[in-house]
């Protein structure tokens, strides 16, 4: 076909072909359509995050705590009591370093962290029934190490105990025997974090199962993996100290001993029937209480200075119950608990020409042990996020995974609605 008979086909069907009417605004208002769809887009988008974002903010976590405030490794002011079902124990035992340790209302050992606060519950081996009701768990001075009694049932009815002392930065555990079945009741640490004293008693089996016999003592060296009994009597009132070198103070109401493989000295105690409340093996008893007559309930403290001037009464420490958790400089850390009150008081307690006592935080009313390395005089105690699970409507109730997922289905619904037309605009 030619050029010429091509341009008459073309015209051909031209001409038969229908005139298409297009509108001289077709292009404008396909411009304007497209541009509400991409807004229609967007703006669903937009609802759709700010709505798992409300959710996500509103759903709290199970068993955490808020960011800490930044102000570095420290004990908390306000030490929570875990409630039943809080919290559940971990056999992850390298938690990092820790500011205190407290047993739970369900008698788990918790530890809380020295730089952010978070309370965690611990699988503690050989932490059975026996232990906890003791609460025979202490942290040592430095928050590094977690010290506990232990107990195992082997075949043939034989029970094992001993202490073992837990690196919480690595978490290798180091396991020391007893010889004989014992009952841990209470730890006390050197200054240095090295030596370890335990006071309890003999465990036995008798007609109702195995239980507790006469007191005993016994003493821990750094990194050994052998005790050592210390020549503990059977007074109620004996209260133990060891201090950096191995040397342990084992005083009672009557007398006071010094001993490090052997017994050094011993005398007795200038004013008998006085509890000794407070003591090193350098100074002695320091603080030394006694059960008043008139209030069988209260204690009286009296501060025993290390010079030949006498008792200096120590009023401001009259309290239901008082317990020594260790030392930061001159001032002594202790927990003190005064009649009508539910929890105890964090207190320094100050020894000089007279006694004076600063209360610096509140722990609940169970086994508390914390590290004092952490507190200093000018900075005893750090502030901390209450943890999420201590306000019961701020967890995962029924009524809250309802409303949250019935948000979820209504944002997915919004989602297809608008997916159906942007469809719908393009057809």
């Amino acid at each position: 076909m030619s050029t010429e008979e091509l341009r008459r086909e073309l015209e051909r069907i031209g001409g038969a072909a229908p005139i298409a009417d297009v509108p001289n605004d077709t292009w404008s208002r396909a411009r304007r359509a497209r541009r509400r769809d991409r807004l229609a887009a967007v703006t669903v988008a937009f609802v759709a995050l700010a709505m798992a974002a409300g959710l996500a903010a509103w759903m709290p976590g199970r068993g955490e705590v808020d960011p800490a405030n930044g102000r570095g490794v420290g004990v908390p002011d306000t030490i929570h009591s875990v409630p039943h079902g809080s919290l559940e124990p971990t056999a992850d035992l390298a938690g990092g370093r820790s500011a205190a340790v407290l047993m739970s209302d369900d008698e788990l050992p918790v530890v809380i962290d020295a730089a952010d606060g978070t309370y965690t519950a611990l699988d503690l081996p050989g932490f059975g029934p026996l232990q906890r009701d003791q609460g025979a768990v202490t942290l040592s001075p430095d928050g590094k190490h977690l010290a506990w009694g232990w107990s195992s049932s082997e075949p043939g009815g034989i029970t094992r105990t001993g202490v073992r002392i837990l690196d919480l930065v690595t978490g290798e555990q180091r396991s020391i025997p007893s010889r004989e079945p014992i009952f841990v009741y209470a730890f006390t640490w050197s200054p240095d974090n090295r030596w370890l004293v335990w006071d309890g008693a003999e465990g036995n089996w008798s007609g109702s199962g195995f239980g507790a016999g006469p007191e005993t003592a016994g003493r821990i060296g750094p990194g050994a993996d052998v005790m050592t009994s210390v020549p503990r009597t059977s007074a109620e009132s004996t209260a133990l100290a060891v201090d950096n070198d191995g040397t342990v103070l084992i005083a009672t109401s009557r007398r006071q001993t010094l001993w490090n493989g052997e017994v050094l000295g011993s005398g007795s105690r200038a004013r008998g029937w006085w509890y000794p409340v407070l003591l090193t093996p350098r100074d002695g008893v320091l603080l030394e209480g006694i059960v008043r007559s008139d209030d069988p309930d209260s204690y009286r403290i009296t501060y025993r200075k290390p010079t030949p001037s006498g008792p200096v009464p120590a009023p401001a420490i009259t309290a239901v119950q008082y317990f020594p958790l260790g030392w930061i400089g001159p001032s002594s850390v202790a927990l003190v608990k005064d009649r009508g009150e539910e929890s105890f008081d964090l207190a320094l307690i100050n020894l000089g020409d007279e006694v004076t006592v600063r209360r610096v935080g509140v722990v609940p009313p169970r086994h508390v042990s914390v590290a004092v390395d952490l507190m200093t005089d000018a900075r005893p105690t750090v502030d901390r996020p209450d943890p999420s699970w201590l306000d019961p409507d701020d967890g995962w109730s029924g009524a809250r995974v309802a409303l949250g997922l019935g948000l979820g289905v209504v944002g997915l619904a919004i989602l297809g609605a608008a997916a159906r037309l942007l469809r719908r605009r393009r057809m």
